[in-house]
């Protein structure tokens, strides 16, 4: 028997169950658009101690290393100049609505004129958190230019996306970043998506950045990385880049990872991943996808490929990419 559910707190049905998150958190938060029919249902069933208008104001009230959750309500949630720093450890962050990758019903943006700040709109530095179906969306000026900066240990995201600029000013900004790991260890992603396509990103522009504080063990499940790239400044853009003293501990692993350029002149054509010969550890992928760039690295000295299958039936994959001369 298929059961019709009334997600609404009034009916008597808490949403996690239906969601199926089931690590126990010990106390709930609700976070809603305070004009919306979410906020309307709330108000009247939860204490007003755990009802919010932004993650921000939940994040104070919630306590460290108890599983405190953050409950994320469909809606835009603007995050005006000063950055939100999510830094107590075990505590979630889950968007309860429909799962999406672009144009996420859940989105956590900035100010289109704010200005600061440079190092991250959200920035999570708490370790053992788990982030489910939201999307972070960068706009901003030319002095906004990083999106999500990750630096905590442990860290679960799922069904997130992480929105590179969406602001011409912000796209062609030298040091524009979607998104930065930088000392993150142990951090999984699964089915999120970097990127975009509504704005062209430049050489700068990298949709995630590796930085120097040394990330290890990385891992990527059925993840996608989207850029909208034909104008010649595009050309050196990445998806993925390294600095140069990049520092992967082990190694950064890639299950069925998709790089897919929509650009619609297909002349231009970046690398996927830019990294050099320094780099500490390895990057292993598990099945690939390229559409519309030249290489998947553009150092192979510590890349190591599995095919996405070795079937030479007609119609089947027989080569790593979607576009002739690939390495």
């Amino acid at each position: 028997m298929i059961k019709n559910y009334n997600i609404a707190p009034d009916a008597g049905i808490d949403p996690t169950k239906i969601l199926g998150v089931t690590f126990g958190a010990k106390d709930y938060f609700h976070v809603a658009p305070v004009a919306s029919q979410y906020y309307d249902w709330l108000r009247d069933t939860v204490p007003a101690d755990r009802l919010f208008t932004t993650l921000a104001e939940a994040h104070v009230h919630m306590t460290a290393d108890r599983g405190d959750t953050a409950l994320v309500y469909p809606g835009t949630y603007t995050q005006s100049t000063t950055p939100l720093t999510w830094s107590k450890d075990q505590c979630h962050i889950i968007g309860v609505g429909p799962i999406h990758d672009i144009e996420h019903p859940i989105q956590l943006t900035n100010g289109n004129a704010d200005a600061t700040p440079t190092t991250g709109n959200w920035v999570f530095s708490a370790n053992e958190c788990l982030i489910k179906n939201i999307c972070f969306r960068h706009r901003g000026t030319a002095a906004n230019v990083v999106n999500v900066s990750i630096t905590g240990d442990n860290l679960v995201f799922e069904d997130v996306h992480f929105h590179n600029m969406a602001n011409t000013a912000t796209a062609g900004a030298a040091g524009a970043k979607g998104t930065v790991l930088d000392g993150a260890s142990n951090a999984i992603f699964r089915r999120c998506t970097f990127g975009g396509t509504e704005i062209e990103r430049t050489a700068s522009a990298a949709d995630l950045t590796i930085g120097a504080g040394t990330c290890d063990n990385l891992h990527f499940y059925d993840c996608k990385w989207i850029a909208d790239l034909d104008a010649t400044a595009d050309a050196s853009h990445a998806f993925i880049e390294t600095v140069a003293d990049a520092d992967l501990g082990k190694m950064a692993y890639f299950e069925d990872a998709q790089f897919i350029n929509c650009g619609a002149a297909m002349d231009q054509l970046p690398d996927c991943i830019t990294t050099g010969a320094a780099l500490a550890g390895i990057m292993y992928f598990n099945g690939v996808c390229v559409v519309g760039a030249v290489d998947l690295v553009d150092n192979e000295e510590k890349v190591y490929v599995r095919p996405i299958g070795k079937d030479t039936t007609e119609g089947k994959f027989m080569v790593q990419a979607i576009i002739t001369d690939n390495t």
